[in-house]
């Protein structure tokens, strides 16, 4: 058995349920966790902003890594322990790369997503599920002209998002956005390209801040079901991947658990933390 002091935790696919709830069980055995001492960070692609509505239940430590380690906060202190962004000038490539395609296109700032007005009207025709498209009509800024928006703002992006309906052509962008060789793409659902700084991503974030906290790599253990997980379970001393993950995830990780709808959080964290 390991001593585990810091837990690393996905939400979409991992924490959350396919309905994006939390199981009472989940909620007991975090609980169960934090009260061991062991350190609880929610690590996620979502933006700071917005998550209170989500996480608000969950027992856990104030250290939030957000938009796949773009920035790590301290919530209590509203400390800003890391901040690794996309520079103006190619925030501007990237749009001038996601404007040739039909797509919605997100930008975040701060901790905040923005997105056009008539394309956040139009998100049920991208988003595949239900429960997103409420989520993102939920904590989305709608703008009038995005591209005019990020002039006027002439600063970093924490974060940028392609969200397609046609494969063919997210295939396109993707490549194009890969050939600039500044950026780190991943995807959280097959239709969507999240668009971090090159180099960052949610791995390197949690080793800055386990290194921050006196941890060492083995006692971390990293619980994640996509891509965007990838580089955080392959880096903790006990990566887990989700029974829904992807073959490529677990294949990376030291342990797979059962899926996001059978607690597979909560048994893992049973198993190699609580027994």
């Amino acid at each position: 058995m390991k001593n585990i002091k810091l837990v690393a935790i996905d939400l979409d696919g991992t924490l959350l349920t396919s309905d994006k709830q939390i199981t009472s069980r989940t909620i007991e055995t975090l609980k169960k966790v934090v009260e061991q001492g062991v350190i609880v960070v929610i690590a996620t692609g979502r933006p700071l902003l917005g998550l209170d509505s989500v996480i608000k239940d969950v027992p856990k430590s104030p250290y939030i890594l957000s938009t796949n380690g773009a920035r790590v906060v301290n919530v209590d202190t509203g400390e800003v322990i890391l901040e690794r962004r996309i520079s103006h000038d190619v925030v501007l490539e990237i749009f001038d790369i996601l404007g040739k395609y039909d797509c919605v296109k997100e930008i975040f700032y701060d901790g905040q997503g923005y997105v056009a007005a008539d394309e956040l009207d139009r998100i049920h025709l991208y988003h595949k599920k239900p429960e997103m498209c409420d989520y993102v009509r939920k904590t989305r800024k709608p703008i009038p002209d995005i591209l005019e928006f990020i002039k006027e703002k002439e600063k970093s992006a924490d974060k940028a998002q392609g969200i397609f309906n046609n494969m063919e052509i997210r295939q396109k962008a993707w490549q194009e956005l890969y050939d600039l060789g500044k950026l780190t793409l991943v995807d959280s659902y097959y239709y969507n390209i999240e668009i971090n700084a090159k180099g960052v991503e949610k791995g390197s974030s949690l080793r800055f801040l386990a290194e921050k906290l006196g941890i060492k790599q083995e006692e971390v253990m990293a619980i994640g079901d996509g891509a965007n997980d990838f580089w955080m379970i392959e880096y903790a001393g006990v990566g887990v991947a989700m029974g829904n993950s992807k073959d490529r995830i677990k294949e990376i990780a030291d342990v797979v658990t059962i899926s996001n709808d059978e607690d597979g959080v909560a048994q893992v964290l049973e198993e190699y933390i609580l027994s």
